[in-house]
């Protein structure tokens, strides 16, 4: 019993910058922004990888950093030894991890 999956579920953000190799200077330029929302973004950044570091399993992690790798589900099965339903399961999990932690 095969299941097809949507190619939009598959398909990896084209343009993802891994999390671990950006340039966070760059991401802050003082010209275009106020100093205000400067410090408000970096709160959010600084708040993000809390979230990353305490919140989500080993597994997610791996998982979130192959996919903004720009790794498909079938490659990051590959690499990581798992199901891509259970790929899937840990970037829907990520998600809502993500999105409980900016609402608070």
């Amino acid at each position: 019993f095969a299941v097809k999956l949507s190619a939009k579920k598959l398909r990896p953000l084209k343009h993802a910058v891994s999390i671990e190799e950006a340039d966070l200077s760059e991401s802050f330029d003082s010209s275009k922004d106020n100093p205000e929302q400067i410090y408000i973004d970096r709160e959010q950044l600084k708040k993000l990888f809390q979230m990353i570091e305490l919140d989500l399993s080993e597994f997610e992690k791996n998982v979130l950093f192959c996919y903004l790798d720009g790794k498909s589900y079938n490659q990051i099965s590959a690499t990581l030894g798992s199901s891509q339903k259970a790929v899937d399961n840990a970037l829907q999990r990520v998600r809502k991890k993500l999105k409980t932690a900016f609402n608070r």
